[in-house]
């Protein structure tokens, strides 16, 4: 593997997964273990396409491996607005900067 992309529209998980990903290749904090290219981005797998563009328009892709579902981090903390055990504010989106009840608003008037 040359390249690892990484996306996720959950900026939290988003942060996460850097942190992680760091960990991994920077073990020792300063030298570089690999010579494996990583970028992640904040975005929406609908737009794989265009972001795999803006990379290289001519990058080949040998396989690619989704993770579509929900985490436990997002269920559990009532503010986040996806638990039916918990009260919280209305959201239910993967992106805790813009609410459902916010967007519905916005797309009425």
């Amino acid at each position: 593997m040359k390249l690892f992309l990484g996306l996720d529209v959950d900026p939290v998980a988003h942060e996460i997964a850097q942190a992680r990903i760091k960990g991994d290749l920077y073990p020792d904090c300063c030298k570089f273990t690999s010579d494996l290219q990583v970028k992640t981005f904040v975005n929406n797998f609908k737009n794989i396409k265009s972001v795999l563009h803006d990379i290289d328009e001519k990058l080949l892709v040998d396989g690619i491996l989704m993770d579509l579902g929900m985490s436990s981090m997002q269920v559990n903390n009532a503010e986040r607005g996806f638990s039916v055990l918990n009260n919280g504010p209305l959201d239910m989106r993967m992106n805790p900067q813009v609410t459902a009840a916010t967007s519905l608003w916005s797309s009425m008037f």
